[in-house]
C-alpha cells in the first residue's frame, strides 16, 4: 500500500526528512563541543546542541512539512514547540548524564565516551518521536494554512457553494407559492405540482421534470 501518498504518509515522510536534518545538526554540534573541542561537560553540550537545532526543526516542520504560511502563532505553535523541545531536552539530559557519569568507568577513551553520548541523545529523541509528531499533526500546525491535506481556500471555494448562494436559494424556493391548497387535496386526492415547477425568470414549466413526476 502506498500510504507515503495520502496527505498524512507525506506529512510523516517530511517529518521524517526534517528530523534527520535536525537530529544532524544537533549531533554535530555536540560531538564538536564535547567530543572534539571539550568546551563543556557532555550535560551542558547536549543542551547547547539541543538549542542550536530547535531553530531549523521548527522551520523545517511548519513551513515544509506541515506547508503553513504566514507569521507564527506564539501561544498556538511557537510556545507549545518549545515545550515539547524542552521535555525532549530534559529527558535526553537525563541519558546523557548517565553516560557523562558511567561512560568513563567503562573506557578511558575520551571520543568513545564522546560517542556514547552522542548515541544517549539520539536515544532520547528517538524515544518521543511517534509522540511529537501526533502532537504537531493534532495540536500545532494540523489547523489551518495550506499544507499537505488541507483544503487551500481557493479550492474551498469550488468544492462548496458560498453561504450567499445558498441563502438565495433557500429565498427562491420559500417564495414559490404552495402546490395546490388542503381542499384541493381533499376535494381531488392529488396535488398541482405545476405552478411550483414554473421558473421565476421565465415562468416556463419544467416540462421533463413535470413529467417524471406524473410517470411516479
Amino acid at each position: 500500500m502506498e500510504w507515503y501518498r495520502t496527505p498524512s504518509g507525506k506529512k510523516l515522510v517530511r517529518y521524517a526528512l526534517s528530523s534527520v536534518i535536525s537530529t544532524g545538526v544537533s549531533q554535530g554540534v555536540l560531538f564538536l563541543t564535547f567530543g572534539v573541542l571539550r568546551l563543556w561537560s557532555a550535560v551542558d553540550s547536549n543542551v547547547f546542541a539541543n538549542a542550536v537545532a530547535v531553530v531549523p526543526s521548527y522551520y523545517l516542520n511548519r513551513n515544509w512539512a506541515w506547508g503553513k504560511r504566514g507569521r507564527s502563532h506564539l501561544g498556538r505553535e511557537v510556545l507549545p514547540f518549545w515545550v515539547l523541545a524542552f521535555a525532549g531536552m530534559g529527558l535526553s539530559m537525563v541519558t546523557v548524564g548517565l553516560v557523562q557519569h558511567y561512560g568513563p568507568l567503562i573506557t578511558s577513551s575520551h571520543l568513545e565516551v564522546a560517542v556514547m553520548v552522542n548515541a544517549a541523545n539520539f536515544a532520547a529523541f528517538a524515544m518521543i518521536w511517534m509522540g511529537k509528531f501526533i502532537i504537531y499533526n493534532r495540536v500545532l500546525f494540523g489547523q489551518g494554512g495550506e499544507g499537505i491535506g488541507i483544503i487551500s481556500p481557493a479550492e474551498d471555494e469550488e468544492l462548496v457553494p458560498s453561504l450567499g448562494s445558498l441563502s438565495e436559494m433557500a429565498v427562491s424556493q420559500l417564495s414559490q407559492p404552495f402546490p395546490g391548497t388542503t381542499q384541493d387535496i381533499f376535494e381531488t386526492g392529488t396535488i398541482d405540482f405545476s405552478n411550483s415547477l414554473k421558473q421565476p425568470s421565465t415562468g416556463k414549466t419544467d416540462t421533463a421534470l413535470l413529467s417524471k413526476l406524473q410517470e411516479d
